[in-house]
């Protein structure tokens, strides 16, 4: 499985690359055995560490940005309804065989926005950051078969393929969450939009769920 990491500072601070983004990728480098690649534009810092698993994957370039002005994307993803999504989005026969999975996906986020999920059939979590609106979407595959954790703390939001990573940086403390260890041991079900992990302020994204962080959100 690849890995894909993220720092968004929702108060409109710059993101910390060399302390923040390193500590992230980092603690995802065994994820990276085919490459990896930062974005940084101010208030957000995206990252991608590249396992190659399909033939479209090979030559992904991620974080991928479209354009100047356009959204950028990481994903941790494959599609495996992706001929029925070329004919929803119309995309031409000629452009298909080269398209990454990730660009799939932007596709089709640029299509139905948020909804996007409902269409995409496979193993993802990706995260999207919108220029033009300052928004952040992230979400995850029905089944839950990629993982993404996150943590708010004030004026930022981090996010990460792996939960050590983020317990890892300098502004996130690793305190356990007993009620998380009590519910585990009785098997209690889990807490709405968020799963809780064994460290507090640290969510596991449940499986089929997406969220929005919004630029000047609390």
């Amino acid at each position: 499985m690849s890995g894909i990491f993220g720092v968004f500072h929702f108060d409109g601070k710059p993101v910390d690359v060399m302390t923040h983004l390193d500590t992230l990728e980092q603690g995802l480098r065994h994820r990276g055995p085919d490459g990896s690649d930062l974005f940084s534009e101010g208030m957000i810092g995206l990252g991608h560490l590249a396992m190659h698993i399909t033939p479209e994957s090979v030559h992904e370039r991620l974080p991928y940005a479209q354009g100047d002005k356009g959204p950028v994307i990481t994903a941790d993803a494959r599609i495996d309804n992706r001929d029925e999504l070329f004919d929803r989005l119309g995309i031409h026969e000629s452009e298909r065989c080269g398209t990454p999975d990730s660009q799939l996906i932007l596709k089709a986020y640029e299509t139905w926005g948020e909804d996007c999920p409902r269409y995409l059939v496979g193993e993802f979590a990706f995260a999207i950051w919108s220029r033009e609106t300052r928004t952040l979407f992230c979400a995850r595959d029905h089944m839950g078969f990629r993982s993404l954790f996150y943590c708010k703390t004030p004026g930022r939001f981090v996010f990460s393929s792996e939960i050590m990573p983020i317990l890892a940086l300098p502004f996130v403390r690793p305190e356990l969450e007993e009620w998380a260890l009590a519910r585990a041991l009785v098997k209690m079900p889990g807490m709405p939009g968020g799963e809780l992990s064994f460290f507090k302020g640290v969510l596991e994204l449940r499986m089929g769920c997406s969220l929005t962080v919004r630029a000047g959100s609390d």
